[in-house]
């Protein structure tokens, strides 16, 4: 069985398909048989040799709808088959986290574009997108005329609406459901990954205000569709999630300003929100943009459904961060609908082909332990400074690499800018691409170099020597020293001065070291929020933060210790100087106790106040002690408990034992 094991990884590798197949195969999550068993229920879309890379896609796709098994057993019709996979062609990434327009899509013919299509001089490109528009009539066909031969749920609704969905612009709230949903199956099973459903807030709204001022919906209604809606999109959880069950990337975005500078405040807002909070499933999660004109109604609803435990929504601060990709190169014009690539990393929806985290991140504390194990005769602190930025910027070039990237004649069609500039999306037909880097361990390093600092240079507690011999002996030994070092006061996310100077003077070197880096030939942006804070640990030994050999890294910014309120590291983050380049991705993440919850008014106060102050997002557990640990004893009496993991949220008992143990952790020193 190891022998069949490593040989279909090596060929999942080889045709790159999606690494959730593999890890779905592999993992002891997989309960379902044994890895024959289901490694034989996938039917695999291998590409054409004799076509280009862009023919063999419409070439498998029309194969892969052919294959589909379709559903008709719920309130609409979701065209996605998990079982059926389009294998990539070797050499070439997948394209994930995008963003599409969708309020194009619905008041988009594919007639239209077909007309545009034909007008185009490219007799390849035009050939690639005709054959992509006849391969997606050709599967709405193949619904109506399946629909027409059987007795199916609703049959009225979708004989009424299918034969004209692809070319006109749906009349109902009902309609526009089905038709977000229809391509956002098409897009998954053309093996697109992390697909955002962006602002459906504002995008169904006339459709909504249309029909309840036509009493032909209320709002009790509409709310049922909108569950119908989401649990589609959940249904294939597991098999749309590359990593953990639950990180689909699939998020809708609330609230921010419109093309007129109003804010998005409407009734769809406040619903999403409670249904959000009732309907008990981590996913699709939510995203609020917000500003200083954000409704108190609105900011309420929000925090309710945070304190449901549901892990959403995550906080944007919208007009820092728009400010901010201005400031980097995105036109102002285009920021308005900044939405995100899966997480929490901005981007232009339906404008960027920005692929925010394709490369591992850089694991900056390493880079101190490198250097420090290399060198310890530093005569200053001042001096291991200046040694120290050269290491970091060295390994964020190492990081950054081109990559070839999937096409996407799909995308292309939906894409502003593709069909006129006769270009593949992700061949610079989309307007944007700006892809990005992240970093890890950034709080950790911080808190490294606030100790070597403070104990090591001005009260001369310890020789720099010694630091390096505990950190390499994992702190046996030297058990004083590590709890020295976790007691210091000075710490990232404190009100202390000295952490927060240091912060921002590791965050204009970065922001200086990515002016001359490059991916794909374009320039790069950065972060200081990864996911990796789990799996990167493992290869990196002790830090002088206190950290243990393999002991998961501080997630994104939050405070490592638990002496740090959520208000003191709230305002420690509005200091930061999130410049030009340092956009991609610079989440708050802090776990509230449960006792948090019964001051709905004051966490209120809290988040206006870092918005207003210049917090760039903020996303919020709320965990109690006692439930988790009983949760891990006896997983049968909590299968619907919902904990937020990195950029998404996810069922406690679908995760793997280190990530329970250390949200468990993290809960108990919050707690405290």
């Amino acid at each position: 069985m190891k022998a069949i094991l490593k040989k279909y990884i090596k060929s999942c590798v080889k045709l790159c398909l999606p690494s959730s197949i593999a890890y779905r195969f592999t993992n002891a999550r997989c309960k379902r048989g044994s890895f024959l068993h289901n490694f034989q229920k996938y039917k695999l879309v291998i590409p054409n040799r004799k076509y280009s890379r862009e023919e063999a896609y419409v070439y498998q796709m029309n194969k892969v709808f052919s294959l589909v098994d379709l559903d008709f057993t719920a309130d609409f019709i979701y065209p996605f088959d998990p079982k059926i996979i389009r294998v990539i062609p070797s050499g070439f990434s997948l394209i994930c986290s995008i963003t599409v327009d969708f309020g194009k899509i619905l008041t988009t013919s594919l007639t239209d574009i077909e007309k545009k299509v034909s007008n185009c001089s490219d007799i390849s490109f035009k050939r690639t997108e005709l054959e992509a528009i006849k391969s997606l009539r050709n599967l709405c066909n193949r619904i109506v005329l399946e629909v027409k031969n059987s007795n199916v749920k609703r049959k009225d609704f979708y004989m009424e609406y299918l034969p004209k969905m692809l070319d006109s612009e749906p009349k109902t709230f009902e309609e526009a459901l089905q038709k977000i949903l229809f391509y956002n199956a098409i897009f998954w099973q053309a093996n697109h990954w992390h697909i955002g459903l962006g602002r459906l807030d504002k995008i169904l709204y006339p459709y909504y205000k249309a029909d309840i001022e036509g009493e032909r919906i209320t709002a009790e209604k509409a709310s049922l569709l909108l569950e119908s809606f989401c649990s589609l999109l959940h249904r294939d959880v597991e098999e749309k999630s590359p990593a953990l069950i639950g990180d689909t990337g699939q998020y809708i975005l609330l609230g921010g300003v419109d093309e007129d500078g109003n804010t998005v405040n409407n009734e769809l807002t406040v619903l999403f929100l409670h249904l959000f909070a009732k309907q008990n499933l981590p996913d699709p999660k939510l995203i609020l943009r917000v500003n200083t004109q954000t409704s108190s109604k609105v900011w309420q609803a929000a925090i309710e459904c945070i304190k449901s435990g549901c892990g959403s929504p995550l906080l944007m601060n919208e007009e820092l961060i728009m400010h901010n990709m201005v400031q980097f190169g995105y036109k102002k014009e285009d920021v308005v609908n900044v939405g995100t690539s899966a997480c929490w990393e901005p981007l232009v929806i339906g404008k960027s082909f920005d692929q925010n985290n394709p490369l591992p991140s850089v694991v900056a504390v390493d880079v101190l332990n490198q250097l420090i194990f290399n060198q310890s005769d530093f005569h200053s602190f001042e001096e291991l400074l200046q040694k120290f930025y050269p290491k970091l910027s060295e390994r964020i070039h190492q990081h950054a690499r081109d990559i070839a990237f999937d096409c996407s004649p799909f995308f292309t069609l939906f894409f502003d800018d593709c069909i006129q500039k006769e270009k593949d999306f992700t061949e610079g037909g989309a307007r944007y691409s700006y892809h990005g880097m992240q970093i890890v361990s950034f709080p950790n390093l911080v808190n490294s170099l606030l100790n070597i600092k403070k104990y090591v240079f001005d009260e001369k507690l310890f020789a720099l020597s010694d630091c390096i011999a505990a950190i390499q002996r994992n702190y046996v030994g030297f058990e004083d020293m590590q709890r020295v070092f976790k007691n210091n006061s000075c710490t990232f996310g404190s009100d202390e001065q000295d952490a927060l100077f240091l912060t921002n003077e590791l965050l204009a070197r970065i922001n200086s070291v990515m002016e001359d880096v490059y991916i794909n030939g374009q320039k790069a942006k950065i972060g200081i929020s990864s996911p990796n804070y789990m799996g990167a640990s493992r290869d990196v030994c002790a830090s002088l933060d206190g950290r243990n050999d393999g002991e998961p890294f501080a997630v994104h910014i939050s405070p490592v210790s638990e002496l740090v309120g959520i208000k003191e590291v709230c305002d420690f983050a509005a200091q930061l100087n999130y410049s030009t380049y340092c956009l991609n991705g610079n989440v708050v993440d802090y776990i509230l106790p449960s006792a948090f919850a019964s001051s709905p008014q004051k966490l209120e106060i809290i988040l206006r106040d870092s918005i207003k102050n210049g917090i760039f997002e903020l996303q919020l557990n709320v965990l109690d002690v006692a439930t988790l640990i009983d949760a891990k004893l006896h997983p049968e009496k909590h299968k619907n408990l919902i904990v937020r993991v990195w950029g998404f949220s996810a069922f406690f008992n679908d995760l793997p034992d280190e990530y329970k143990d250390y949200l468990i952790k993290r809960a108990k020193s919050y707690e405290a």
